[in-house]
């Protein structure tokens, strides 16, 4: 059981968001709460402030039965997602008879060049209680010439905002005061 930490003032730069392990493009996470083989370990109340998080596949990743995520007054920039390793700002998993990601609250934080599935998702299993406000999702205004990091493969978009996926279910969120500019897919791409 994880409880009652704070991060802040930190910085985590991946380098390069997309890397090659045995011949296949893929990467590490930024962030890694929960466990993703058991409901019993539980991660609570965690509070990220002032974090700057870029070039890294996957920025934050929540395991299953994580509740109380707070992340503000941070930015996280450039990820990568392809056809082999898919790829969100913060994405959530769980495990039949928990839940992924209760209580996430992200505020006054800026989201630039995230490509994947969603920049927040719930992929699998339930979410609850998300409050979404005063962030910042963009893409800079070179992102059609670097998306790609070299791998004809990457997303170079997303497939929705914030919501969830095919085999997850989100519940109570409350999205609101937020601005997406100039997010889009580059021609060519699926």
């Amino acid at each position: 059981t994880l409880q009652g930490y704070t991060l802040q003032n930190i910085e985590i730069d991946g380098v390069e968001a997309n890397s090659v392990v045995n011949g296949v493009h893929g990467g590490a996470n930024g962030l890694y709460f929960g466990n993703p083989s058991t409901i019993t370990a539980t991660v609570s109340n965690i509070m990220i402030s002032n974090l700057y998080m870029h070039d890294v596949q996957a920025p934050i990743q929540a395991a299953g039965m994580l509740s109380g995520l707070t992340i503000h007054n941070s930015w996280i920039y450039t990820n990568f997602s392809n056809t082999y390793q898919h790829s969100e700002a913060i994405a959530t998993a769980g495990l039949a008879g928990g839940y992924a990601l209760n209580s996430l609250t992200v505020y006054d934080t800026v989201f630039k060049n995230i490509q994947g599935t969603a920049i927040l998702v719930c992929l699998n299993f339930t979410c609850d209680t998300w409050n979404i406000y005063n962030n910042v999702f963009y893409y800079s205004s070179n992102w059609d010439s670097i998306c790609e990091h070299g791998d004809s493969t990457a997303t170079c978009g997303i497939s929705e905002s914030i919501g969830d996926n095919s085999t997850g279910t989100l519940t109570n969120a409350l999205v609101y005061g937020n601005t997406f500019a100039g997010v889009h897919l580059k021609p060519g791409h699926a």
